[in-house]
């Protein structure tokens, strides 16, 4: 069996290729897809935590780690990205506190639904 991330996990995994404005190189991230997702593909959807500082009312997708993580710097909900996990070279680093787990959650939702508009 393939040791693979899970739900809430801090990992480090390589984001390259990128284009644009997209967080590039190797990277710690969050991992938001469900264990059911991971265990049934090669796939893991994960957002990207950057050493930017965290912005405020002007950024409200970003989740700022505070000094109960080892990790520091900003999660940026809005680059949901999913990844091959097994051919990106994951690395476990940390569980995320519960707390901001789920604040990361309420802003990927906020961003990721179906409407009728």
């Amino acid at each position: 069996m393939v040791n693979m991330p899970k739900n809430g996990e801090i990992i480090y995994i390589d984001f390259d290729p990128s284009a644009g404005a997209e967080i590039q190189k190797r990277r710690p991230a969050v991992v938001v897809s469900n264990n059911q997702l991971m265990a049934t593909s090669p796939f893991v959807w994960v957002v990207p935590i950057s050493h930017g500082k965290f912005n405020g009312e002007d950024y409200p997708l970003h989740v700022h780690l505070d000094k109960r993580t080892k990790m520091d710097g900003t999660i940026y909900t809005e680059q949901l990205k999913s990844f091959d996990y097994i051919n990106r070279n994951w690395q476990f680093v940390e569980q995320l506190p519960t707390d901001l787990r789920e604040e990361v959650q309420n802003k990927i939702q906020l961003v990721v639904q179906f409407n009728n508009d």
